[in-house]
């Protein structure tokens, strides 16, 4: 049998290919003109809407001024304009609290309350996170138990951001916020130190409790740094004296007591110079190094020998900052009969712009 092909039915396929193929490209070019075109129009609306607001956050008084709607567009750029603002302001001074008063004013005549709460409730992500910070911020006590459940969530960001909310709201749960760090090890630990140290008036009088207490406390030592010296130092001396101390807490109070560096606290992080784990070591020469005095450095001297070459530099550190001039500190350094104390001095005299001696080379 014959088999004749129509060619012109081919061409009108081929042609409508091309003609759909066209159209679509140009549909494409229109929606990237309209989107471009949305773009601008919402930089522009949030120029203006920033404009508008930021004379009236940014520069408080003792009168509430009348306030612009905020349209529901609007609505999550003033709380983000918000928080920044109030975080910015948190200082306990009496100035600083007037403009606090003045900011949680503008933002409860707003409207925020609620809407933060909705936001909080059945936002995405980001809307939540930014919902409970403002109502952290402002103290709102209706949402307590929101900032609770939402302590429970799996999302790290929003569940740290929940907890501080709650600590803010009630300071009373700033223990709670502390057996959940211990819990949470997913919490960004920086995003941690922050809470801690913005709130170190709250945390203060239970983080000692909390270290010698809870199980695992001993890992919060650490944030005794964001306490003063009169709440931390009792803790620190009582850790450093105690035999049953692990490696981990050592380190870390003598960290925290190089932070204060108390002259009195010279002796007590030098019995730590030979120790057998190298990062208390470490540690201790660091603390010695802010404390101590000239009858330090033939201690810190013996470590410029020592098998780790953190050890090593650390304690040539300290001997240069317990050191009064370059000539001293060179004659420390040909006083070493070891080549390696001596190369570790000289580096840490280069470093410092001294008048070093050239480094042997070990090969």
């Amino acid at each position: 049998m014959d088999l004749t092909v129509d060619f012109s039915v081919i061409i009108r396929i081929v042609y409508g290919i091309a003609a759909a193929s066209v159209l679509a490209a140009l549909l494409l070019v229109v929606q990237i003109v309209v989107m471009r075109r949305w773009a601008r129009l919402d930089e522009e609306r949030r120029r203006n809407f920033h404009q508008l607001w930021e004379p009236i956050l940014r520069k408080p008084g003792r009168v509430i001024p009348p306030l612009p709607r905020v349209r529901k567009k609007d609505v999550e750029d003033f709380i983000i304009m918000w928080n920044s603002v109030d975080e910015a302001a948190g200082d306990d001074s009496s100035d600083q609290m007037s403009v606090r008063w003045y900011l949680d004013e503008v933002a409860r005549r707003a409207g925020m309350v609620p809407i933060a709460l909705r936001l909080a409730r059945k936002g995405n992500t980001a809307s939540r996170l930014i919902a409970v910070t403002m109502l952290g911020l402002l103290r709102e006590e209706s949402a307590s138990q929101l900032s609770e459940n939402l302590m429970a969530s799996t999302l790290p960001v929003l569940s740290i951001a929940a907890a501080h909310a709650l600590v803010q709201i009630d300071p009373s749960t700033a223990r709670d916020f502390l057996i959940l760090r211990l819990k949470r090890n997913d919490w960004p630990p920086a995003k941690v130190d922050a809470i801690i140290a913005q709130e170190r008036v709250i945390f203060a009088p239970v983080l000692v409790e909390a270290i010698f207490t809870l199980p695992e406390g001993k890992r919060l030592v650490r944030y005794l740094e964001f306490c003063d010296a009169d709440e931390a130092l009792p803790a620190i001396n009582r850790i450093l004296d105690a035999s049953s101390s692990d490696d981990a807490t050592i380190r870390s109070a003598l960290k925290v007591l190089g932070q204060f560096a108390p002259r009195e606290g010279a002796d007590r992080a030098a019995q730590f110079l030979k120790h057998a784990n190298w990062e208390i070591r470490v540690q201790a020469a660091n603390a010695l190094g802010r404390m101590g005095d000239a009858s330090q450095v033939s201690a810190l001297a013996e470590l410029l020998g020592d098998s780790e070459w953190w050890v090593r530099y650390r304690a040539a550190q300290a001997i240069a900052d317990l050191t009064d001039d370059s000539g001293a500190l060179e004659y420390i350094h040909d006083a070493q009969s070891d080549r390696y104390a001596r190369d570790m001095l000289a580096q840490v005299m280069a470093e410092r712009s001294y008048n070093a001696p050239q480094l042997v080379a070990v090969f």
